[in-house]
Formats: structure tokens, C-alpha cells, sequence
């Protein structure tokens, strides 16, 4: 049989359906007259192509041909090819995505990672930048307050349910914010406004105590008698649901807290010198203030007679043997701020971040270990037991502390190096200042610019609104709006979970592990072999958290033009809003029974979060109820 390809006997030129129809029967008719030799070499050659594959594309590959042989099974039956995307295909049920465990240790740090975590060089950098971060480990966290936080006693949970109390009822510095009352919904730390550090200037406390003005406070609570001021510590009205026996627990610890034995150092050089007495909290920890010579010192403080004047050491804050007992605010950069704010978590002092710490790798461009690696390195999970991630509220409120120190030294880098950033030649804005004072007959100030690149600015948000709308510009409207929430029952989450913890104590597992499964969620939306809805030619998204804590992502997708949906039909084949058959699929009826259900709200819960009063009528501000729909309608208008 003659097997050369066809050839036109007409001057006409075939078209090129015509040209294909013709290839494809003469590679059946090839097909067909080989010999057993040779299909057998076919065969091996194929096997050769697949051992050089890896394993992701061996399984691509076996899915390949999966798909052609259904397809080509169903075309013999005359009946419609199943969509190769698994989102358009309702009889398709993918497996439950699981990151495993955090089994992946840092070989520098210790640190404990999921595998996912890993770059593609099989490491994990944001721990300690790959052993460039080293900090002194935390002293081991005491006996006594680590079974108040794992334990299920009557105390143990008395001292998780009130941690922030005991915390601040022991603490040598206060927290100051404005607090931002949720109603309903898990507890969550949620402040507004700025946040201070405060401690007294005064250590001896006033001796009428009856005038709540003028009650002994934060440190000054250490001046006194241990047992008299545990018992002033539980009469308090912000501490009615706290324990005496925990208070207890707490103060035989802390008689070991450097601050307090600095504070009981001053009360001894009091009661046997009648000399103003002063204590300066030292600022620099790297040295020792014991070479001073100073009368009484030790790690964190240094008590001396004032008569020369002050020492000669760095010092951070100043405390009297007298005076008004106002406070004064501790600077963020201290490294005094986190120990004399946590005493409950830094039961032993451990100093905070403070500028000038140096890399192990001092190589580097940046030899100096900024505050975002120094909290990322602390906030780890190690083998040894983490008081920060592990104290509840109190944990809360450390991250946030965190990163609004974080966000403040950000904040100061941009106003202290303007010339570096060039703001004078952003020439339009500063005309604009100057027209807008000379308008209103003012005289501007010092000015300073945020650029662009400061995420939460307002011009960061512009840049991004505009480089959104010209994404869509160029590839289209989008064809859909997907949000991606994190559940905090994932498998990840609940097998991290340690003692008595709940998902909202461990938001850095909460990030993680949302971070992760949203990297792998888009893996497989624009997958380059096609993703689950088809071809992506553009995604925009925006990651928020909710009030309660819990990230969620909105993402916006444009297709490529041959995967649109265009009719109802399409939107049926990858969307569905109808409740699962209980017995044909539990998996997904128990998914969505339990994440995708609005309510109880309306008559059967007025109190429900959703509620709200508008013109003296209580409706749901997510329209529920919302009436039945029998089909699928595709509004052209929009809106």
C-alpha cells in the first residue's frame, strides 16, 4: 500500500480542514499497517519518554490520556465529552487538601514548619533568614505557670479566662489603648487609636489609700508588702473574677523578676539612707551596669544616691523615692518595654528588641536585625515550650503590640529619611501643599510623605486600585468573584492546637495555614495546563481579616475568551447553591451545612450579628431571608 501523504490532483488549494482530514487519515493508515516490531518499539520508546518525566507530570500525563480515552468512549456512545476542567465537571470529586504537619525543622533555629513552607531550594527563610538572626533563647518559662496554662484545674482555667487581668495586675508598665467593643462573636483583641506604654515616676505610693487617685499602681504595688499588695492586686474591680490562689502562684514567681528585685533594691537603700534615692531602668542591655560602680545595680536597673548628677550609662526612664506619681511613657524602641509590659509572659525579664542587635552574618548589606525579624524569630514554634504563642488572650494582645511597633518604626524610618526617598521631586504634591495653605492662609509645617511602597497608605491603596483597573483594561471584565475563607476547623489547624487552646488563640497558625492552602488554591486556578474553571488570562485579589480575626481573600478572575461562561447552563456545570443530598454526598453536605449556611437571624435570632436597626425596624443587613430561585438567570445589565 502506497503510505506517501495525499496530494491535491486539482489546481484548487485544499483548506486547511481539508489538509488536517487528510493527515489524520493517512497517520490511521501508517497506524494500522505496522508490524508488531514496530508498534512494540512504539510502546518502549513511550516508556523511555515517561521514566525521564517527573511524578507531577507522569500524573499530568496519565490524566491526559484518561481524558482522551472517555472522551473518545462517550463520542462512540454519542454523547457529550466531559468538560477537562474539574470545576465545570459535577461528577468530579477531588480529594481534601492537607499540608500535613509541622514536621519540617529549621536546621538553624529549631523552628517548626509545615513542608509546604518550603522554598524551592528546601529551606525556610523568614524564621532567622537562613541562621543570620540568632537572639538568646528565653529563659525556661517556671513550672508553676506553665500547668496554669495547660492544666484544666479550677486555677488553670481561672488564669486562662482572666490572663490579660493577671497580666496587667502584675505588670510594671500598662498598656494604654482605646479599646473597640464587638458585639457577640469569640473573644478578640481589636484596638483603635494609638497605643502607649506607660510606668510611674514615682516608686513610693501615696499613703492614703482610700482615694482611688492616688491607689498604689504597676510598680508601686512591689514597694509594698508582698501579701498586702496580692490582696490590693484582687480587690480590685477590674479583678473580680480573678483567684487568690492564682495571685498567689503569680507573686512567689516574680520575686524572681529582675524588675521587682530592682524595685526591692530601692526600698532597702530607702529605709537605711535618707538622701533622694533614684533608679534608672537601664536602656542599653547589651552592656553590664555593673561596671559603674554604682551601689546597687543588676541586669535591668541601677539605684544610687543622687548627688552628682545622673549616671553615666544609657538610661530609659528615671524612678524617684518621691514625687507627683505621674507616668511617663516608655519608648517603643526600649528593650525594657516588653518585659515591664508582660511580666506574666517575660516572667524573668527577657529584654525586648532594641536598635544596634547584629546579625550572626555581618557579610550582609544589612548588618543590624530589624524589629520584624527580631518578633518573627521570637514568635516561632520551637520544641521547647512558647509562652508568647501560647498564652491565650494574652497572646492576642502581644501581636498586636507587635505589629504596631512594627508598623511605628516603619512609620519613623519614613519621616527621618525623606531626603532618601526624594520627596522633593514629587513637585505637583508639593505645589499642591503650599497653594492649598496659601488658600487658606495658613503656614505648612514640616511635611512629611509616605511613599507608595508603605503598605496602608492611601497612595499605596491608589497605586493598587489603579494598576487593577488597568489589568482589567487590557484583558476584560472579570468572569468571576470568588472569596476564599479560612475555616478554623481545617485539619491543619486543629492538629497544631495544643492544651486548651482554641483556633483565635493561635492567629499565626490561623495565617499560616490560610496562607498556604490560598498559594495552593491558586496553583490550581491558573494552572498553565488549564485550571479548574480554564484558562486564566488575569486574577486580581486582596486579602482582608475579618472582625473576629479569621483572613479571608477576595479574588477577581477574567477567562480566556473560549472558556467564558456564556449561558446559564455554564454557571450550572461550575456553580451550584442548592444544599447536598445528605446521603449521596455527607463530605460536602457537612462542608457546607456548617461554613456556607447564613443565620439563625430575623424573627428566629433578633440579637444575631447581622441585625440592625434602621427607621425603627431590626433587618438583616444581608437582605436573609432572600426568595427562592428555580434557575440560574444571567443578569446582562449587572448590578
Amino acid at each position: 500500500m502506497n503510505l506517501t501523504p495525499p496530494v491535491a490532483s486539482s489546481s484548487k488549494t485544499p483548506t486547511s480542514e481539508e489538509r488536517k482530514a487528510r493527515m489524520r487519515e493517512y497517520s490511521r493508515k501508517r497506524q494500522a499497517n505496522k508490524s508488531d516490531a514496530e508498534k512494540e518499539a512504539d510502546k518502549l520508546r513511550s516508556q523511555r519518554q515517561r521514566l525521564k518525566m517527573t511524578p507531577e507530570q507522569q500524573k499530568a500525563e496519565k490524566r491526559r490520556l484518561h481524558l482522551r480515552n472517555e472522551s473518545q468512549k462517550l463520542q462512540r456512545m454519542k454523547l457529550p465529552p466531559p468538560s477537562k476542567y474539574v470545576a465545570r465537571n459535577p461528577d468530579n470529586r477531588p480529594d481534601e487538601h492537607y499540608l500535613g504537619t509541622k514536621s519540617f525543622k529549621c536546621v538553624h533555629c529549631g523552628a517548626l514548619h509545615f513542608n509546604g513552607e518550603k522554598t524551592f531550594k528546601g529551606h525556610v527563610s523568614h524564621c532567622c533568614e537562613n541562621g543570620s538572626v540568632t537572639l538568646r533563647q528565653l529563659n525556661d518559662y517556671p513550672l508553676e505557670l506553665r500547668e496554669l496554662a495547660t492544666q484544666s484545674t479550677e486555677n488553670g482555667k481561672n488564669f486562662m479566662r482572666n490572663v490579660r487581668n493577671f497580666n496587667s495586675a502584675f505588670g510594671f508598665a500598662s498598656f494604654g489603648h482605646q479599646p473597640v467593643k464587638l458585639r457577640g462573636g469569640p473573644p478578640t483583641f481589636v484596638i483603635h487609636g494609638q497605643v502607649y506604654h506607660r510606668t510611674t515616676t514615682s516608686i513610693k505610693p501615696s499613703d492614703n489609700f482610700d482615694n482611688k487617685e492616688t491607689e498604689p499602681s504597676y510598680a508601686q504595688l512591689y514597694f509594698l508588702d508582698p501579701e498586702y499588695a496580692n490582696n490590693m492586686r484582687s480587690q480590685n474591680t477590674h479583678n473580680e473574677g480573678c483567684r487568690k490562689e492564682v495571685f498567689d502562684i503569680i507573686e512567689k514567681v516574680l520575686r524572681r523578676n529582675p524588675f521587682a528585685e530592682a524595685f526591692k533594691m530601692m526600698k532597702d537603700l530607702m529605709d537605711i539612707n535618707q538622701n533622694t534615692i533614684e533608679m534608672w531602668i537601664i536602656k542599653d542591655r547589651q552592656h553590664d551596669p555593673r561596671r559603674y560602680n554604682l551601689p546597687v545595680a543588676n541586669e535591668v536597673a541601677a539605684v544610687f544616691v543622687s548627688k552628682d548628677g545622673e549616671p553615666g550609662f544609657k538610661r530609659d526612664m528615671a524612678v524617684y523615692d518621691k514625687g507627683t506619681g505621674q507616668l511617663q511613657n516608655i519608648d517603643i524602641f526600649s528593650p525594657n518595654c516588653d518585659p515591664m509590659t508582660y511580666p506574666i509572659m517575660f516572667p524573668f525579664g527577657d529584654a525586648g528588641w532594641q536598635p544596634g542587635i547584629k546579625k550572626a552574618d555581618e557579610t550582609r548589606k544589612v548588618v543590624n536585625i530589624s524589629m520584624l525579624e527580631f518578633y518573627s524569630y521570637r514568635m516561632q514554634e520551637r520544641e521547647s515550650f512558647n509562652p508568647i504563642l501560647h498564652l491565650g488572650k494574652l497572646t492576642q494582645m502581644y501581636i498586636v503590640d507587635a505589629f504596631l511597633k512594627v508598623e511605628g518604626g516603619r512609620l519613623v524610618w519614613n519621616k527621618t529619611n525623606q531626603k532618601k526617598l526624594r520627596v522633593d521631586m514629587y513637585s505637583g504634591l508639593m505645589d499642591y501643599v503650599h497653594n492649598q495653605a496659601e488658600i487658606k492662609d495658613l503656614k505648612p509645617g514640616r511635611i512629611v510623605i509616605l511613599p507608595s511602597s508603605f503598605t496602608g497608605s492611601k497612595r499605596a491603596l491608589t497605586q493598587n486600585y489603579q494598576d487593577a483597573m488597568v489589568i482589567v483594561g487590557k484583558y476584560g471584565k472579570p468572569d468571576l468573584f470568588i472569596t476564599f475563607t479560612c475555616n478554623p476547623t481545617w485539619k491543619e489547624i486543629r492538629d497544631e492546637l495544643k492544651h486548651k487552646e482554641t483556633a483565635i488563640d493561635r492567629p499565626d497558625l490561623v495565617g499560616t495555614v490560610f496562607h498556604l492552602k490560598l498559594k495552593e488554591f491558586i496553583n490550581d486556578l491558573v494552572s498553565n495546563k488549564g485550571g479548574v474553571f480554564g484558562k486564566v488570562k488575569a486574577f486580581i485579589y486582596t486579602i482582608e481579616f475579618q472582625k473576629r480575626g479569621l483572613p479571608h481573600c477576595h479574588m477577581l478572575v477574567i477567562l480566556d475568551d473560549e472558556d467564558k461562561f456564556r449561558e446559564a447552563a455554564d454557571v450550572d456545570n461550575a456553580v451550584s447553591a442548592e444544599i447536598p443530598d445528605p446521603v449521596a454526598d455527607p463530605v460536602l453536605f457537612q462542608i457546607i451545612t456548617s461554613c456556607m449556611m447564613h443565620g439563625p437571624c430575623g424573627e428566629l435570632k433578633k440579637d444575631a450579628p447581622c441585625m440592625e436597626e434602621n427607621k425603627g425596624h431590626i433587618s438583616c443587613i444581608k437582605k436573609f431571608l432572600k426568595e427562592f430561585c428555580d434557575e440560574t438567570n444571567i443578569n446582562i445589565i449587572g448590578g
